[in-house]
């Protein structure tokens, strides 16, 4: 036996091993359902395997008792939720008896297992009923927590009977009483130096509130909410505060160098041409110019109708661009290979002021959408 054989073995005994007692386990801690699902599993991979087969049939029993069991004792009981439990128990049975007709071992097993046809539909039935009739109370008292609570009731209605009675009409209904509207201004900007433009930055604020897709918070600009006639109940302002674009510093570095024992040039004697090594001098000018872009935007969300601040707060973001050249008088052997290819370098223009805007306000962005997302998840519950 090989030493990898032997190793392999020593893996995939204990799963061998388990995988023939789980659902016997799995019976013995009163899982029934989860013991009928893995001895059926394990039947299928070995048709002979007895610990299962004898698993399968007592699992089952137990499985069908219990769940029917506990569907006559929903029965008699008052819970306003008894039918969503019968509704569930029928349910199960029928995954089982699914589980049992796919595999041709467990049929001699279990020849009849129990489906559930007609009770399962009027118990939908009767649970669809209950969560409409939940869903129109909720909605009568014009109330947006309560529009949430019942569109979760008709949602669940409609999960249970997809076609029932105007259940969609309701659905609509209850999301848009049960929704915030939140108007996204447009961002003022007023630059006597420079005509830039928000619009990017506004846009990519507008197309990240919309991405977060909450499911009672909707997001709208201006011009739809004229077109569509919203009343928002939210509006979202961005203003900046301050910012400078282009904030321009040039600094120079004066560097005498001086190296000693340099190659100079060679001299001719008896023997030959010989190096010459000598002190070399040079002075090296180095500028850098940095480019400040910087701002401070106040975000606030406010009441539309009473006008009240709700929240506020604001994000600062800066931006530095910087270009670096040099040059030098004297002996070009004083530079280190660095030095050198800095004097190949020339001052190059920044980037225009609608760049330099737009590069300050990403440290922004990142600020104004994680406030976003966190202030607006706290609400969509």
């Amino acid at each position: 036996m090989s030493i990898h054989f032997y190793f392999r073995l020593l893996i995939l005994t204990p799963m061998l091993f388990a995988a023939c007692r789980t659902g016997k386990k799995q019976m013995q801690k009163g899982d029934y359902d989860q013991a009928v699902v893995l001895a059926v599993k394990r039947l299928k991979q070995n048709p002979d395997s007895r610990k299962a087969r004898a698993t399968l049939p007592e699992a089952y029993e137990y499985a069908r008792q219990k769940h029917l069991t506990a569907v006559d004792q929903n029965l008699k009981s008052n819970d306003p939720l008894r039918w969503d439990f019968i509704v569930e128990h029928y349910e199960i049975l029928n995954r089982l008896y699914a589980e049992i007709s796919s595999c041709p071992a467990c049929k001699s097993l279990v020849p009849n297992p129990v489906f559930i046809q007609s009770e399962l539909q009027n118990a939908k039935l009767e649970a669809t009923k209950y969560h409409y009739g939940q869903g129109i109370k909720e909605m009568e008292k014009k109330d947006m927590m309560a529009a949430r609570n019942a569109y979760r009731q008709f949602l669940k209605a409609k999960t249970y009977t997809p076609q029932y009675d105007v259940i969609d009409d309701w659905l609509v209904k209850s999301k848009d009483a049960a929704t915030i509207d939140v108007l996204v201004l447009d961002i003022p900007m007023h630059s006597r130096t420079f005509s830039l433009s928000n619009e990017f930055f506004s846009n990519k604020i507008m197309e990240y509130a919309r991405s977060l897709r909450f499911r009672f918070v909707d997001f709208y600009s201006l011009k739809e909410v004229e077109q569509y006639k919203i009343a928002p109940h939210q509006e979202l302002e961005m203003r900046f505060d301050d910012f400078v674009v282009g904030q321009t510093y040039v600094k120079e570095t004066i560097e005498k160098i001086k190296r000693d024992s340099v190659r100079i040039g060679e001299v001719n004697t008896k023997e030959g041409k010989k190096p010459v090594y000598g002190t070399v001098n040079a002075e090296l000018h180095t500028f850098t110019k940095t480019v400040q872009s910087s701002g401070l935007l106040d975000v606030r969300i406010y009441d539309s109708k009473s006008g009240t601040t709700i929240q506020q707060r604001k994000f600062p973001g800066t931006y530095i661009w910087d270009s670096r050249w040099a040059f030098f008088n004297g002996d070009e052997k004083a530079l280190t290979k660095e030095q050198l290819n800095m004097t190949r370098l020339r001052e190059i223009p920044p980037p225009p002021p609608q760049d330099l805007f737009i590069q300050f306000t990403v440290p922004i962005y990142d600020q104004v959408t994680n406030f976003l997302r966190n202030y607006y998840k706290q609400h969509d519950i």
